[in-house]
This record gives C-alpha cells, structure tokens and sequence, in this order.
C-alpha cells in the first residue's frame, strides 16, 4: 500500500487529482491510501513522516507550498514531492529541495500517471523486502538489494546473490509478484534483474552485476524505458 497525502486547499481540484490516484491503481494493480488537507500547517512533523507521496499546492494560505515542502524534507527525506500548480514557473525551485515533478493544474490523466509512474520506481529504489524462499535445507530470508538477479533454471529459480546461488522450486512468477515493487524488471522469459546492478545495456544484452544477459526482442523496450526511468533520464 502506498500512502499518498494531497495538500489542495481547492476542494474541485482534491477531488480530481484523488480520483485520477485511484484509477490510476486501478488500472495498474497498485494500491494507495489517500489523505486530503485543506491546509499545509495540518502536516505535523510526526503525521508527515508516514507518507509516500506528497501532492503539494504551492498556492495555499499563511504556510504556502514552497515553505511546507522545504519543512516536510527535513522530517522526511525519503517522501516523494510532486507540485500542483497553476504556474509552471513557481514550481522551479522546487528541484532544489528534491521534488520529483510539477503538474499544471487542471490536473490531467496522461502528466498525473507519468508522475505517478516516475514516484512509484523512484519509491522501488529505497524499498528492501525479505524474500523467503523455500530451499531443501529449508526458508532462506533474502534481502531483495541483495538479489542481483533470478533465472529459471529447468522448474527451479536461481536467486544470485553475490556469489551465492540460491535455489527453489517455484515459476519465475512468484518472484516476480515480489521483487517487481523493488526495482526489479524482467530482460527476458528466464531472467527478472535488479535494475540497481545494471551498469550496461545494449539491443542485445544487458550487463548485470558483470554478468551478461540476453535480452529479448519483445522485452526490449519495456526493459529500457524502466531502466532508464529507474535511473532518472
């Protein structure tokens, strides 16, 4: 679940910009809990800190946007920042203190769900989960920064850690439901990679944690456009 606060003092625009959140989990299978202020000085330091991601209005009343988002980094360096505004200029210092985006107001399907996507990968970076898997010796708890990468190997998947190579009798599905929040994305049928190992990629191969995998025609540009999304170009 991912925890999204509004902070829209226009009751018309909060409505919008939460209902476009929902269908955008909707259509993505991606679950968010959504909290709506009228103002920026109801984020307490401690209410602040349980967020994801901050829609924040630069034009608000005694505390504007700018000032609140300058004050929510200090408590939460992590929170995804993404401005609404209803000029465009306002929004350019606000890469200074880490916003990911602005969005022009009126609030729009297509610009909210390529921030969303953007916020989303840039929340995979940070996450770490335990995966457990079920070896013959019995469940082995790996930290997925850890997972380099999975292969399929005959009906078993190989979890490559380091130089470990940890097995399991399972689809490359049930990793792949797992690791898919955590930056990992899948170059080919046998292999889902950990976008944070890639140093190098090609039409051909991808090279992950000095390793080369091939990467498959109808992967290829779904492949690309997370790497380069996960790596902010």
């Amino acid at each position: 679940m991912i925890n999204v606060c509004i902070v829209e003092d226009e009751k018309q625009s909060a409505e919008k910009l939460e209902e476009l959140i929902y269908r955008y989990g909707l259509e993505h299978d991606c679950g968010f809990a959504v909290t709506v202020f009228d103002r920026a000085e109801r984020l307490s330091d401690d209410v602040v800190k349980k967020f994801d991601i901050l829609f924040m209005d630069i034009e608000l009343g005694s505390e504007d946007g700018m000032s609140a988002s300058k004050r929510i980094r200090v408590r939460n360096k992590d929170v995804v920042i993404i401005f609404v505004t209803n000029v465009a200029r306002m929004a350019v210092d606000g890469y200074k203190i880490g916003v990911l985006d602005y969005i022009v107001k009126p609030v729009e399907k297509y610009p909210l769900f390529s921030a969303l996507e953007r916020a989303l990968i840039r929340i995979a970076r940070k996450t770490d989960v335990c995966v457990l898997v079920d070896t013959q010796g019995g469940d082995v708890c790996l930290r997925s920064r850890e997972i380099t990468y999975v292969e399929v190997f005959g009906h078993y998947l190989v979890y490559h850690v380091g130089r470990e190579r940890i097995k399991e009798w399972a689809p490359l599905n049930k990793a792949e439901s797992l690791l898919s929040p955590c930056g990992f994305v899948r170059c080919n049928k046998s292999y889902l990679v950990n976008l944070r190992y890639v140093t190098a990629a090609d039409s051909e191969f991808a090279t992950v944690a000095g390793v080369k995998l091939k990467i498959g025609r109808t992967y290829f540009k779904r492949f690309l456009y997370e790497l380069n999304a996960y790596l902010g170009k």
